[in-house]
């Protein structure tokens, strides 16, 4: 990454770990992303055991039955889509191997993609982006609710990430920063 004239430039590749973790993040937002998944699971190890407890014990009404059935298929729904999903798709995306490059100025944000398969170039005005979220290892810029610009930090020097964060919480409305490490 460097900067030249007031200008951001970034080149990177993502690999399976960084499409991970921009997945997990994509399904719990917020300041929470990490932990959420975990107190699913811990909710989910108490309340059918003592559902079951409980059914067994006092007799099964509505709620039990209902707890019972749906706490599973939740779990096996989040883990497929935690563990499953994001390498099933990350393998039959074509543009695996891709190199992307980034280009931020104070009006707008270019974005180049070269792979074997295809390339692309987009300019790209502020005002266009639906949100930006900074993580501890990655900086994700949404063009919509499910599309992201993934830039990960390994691929910046510090300086160089508070210059992009300098010019993306200027320019953009809805920046997000649940980074420790800012």
């Amino acid at each position: 990454m460097e900067i030249k004239n007031n200008e951001v430039k970034i080149i990177t590749q993502i690999t399976y770990d960084i499409y991970k973790k921009y997945c997990r993040f994509g399904m719990f937002r917020g300041r929470l992303y990490k932990v959420q998944p975990i107190l699913i699971y811990i909710i989910g190890a108490l309340i059918i055991p003592l559902t079951l407890y409980l059914g067994f014990t006092f007799g099964f009404n509505t709620m039990d039955i209902v707890a019972i059935t749906v706490l599973p298929i939740i779990i096996i729904l989040i883990s497929y889509s935690m563990f499953i999903a994001p390498k099933v798709y990350y393998k039959s995306a074509k543009n695996i191997n891709s190199i992307s490059k980034y280009n931020f100025s104070e009006e707008y944000m270019t974005t180049e993609s070269t792979s074997k398969l295809s390339n692309g170039f987009s300019k790209i005005m502020y005002s266009a982006l639906h949100r930006v979220y900074e993580i501890d290892d990655l900086i994700l810029i949404f063009i919509s609710k499910t599309q992201a610009f993934i830039i990960p930090k390994k691929d910046c020097s510090s300086q160089n990430i508070i210059d992009l964060r300098r010019i993306l919480q200027s320019k953009t409305i809805k920046y997000k920063n649940y980074s420790k490490k800012h």
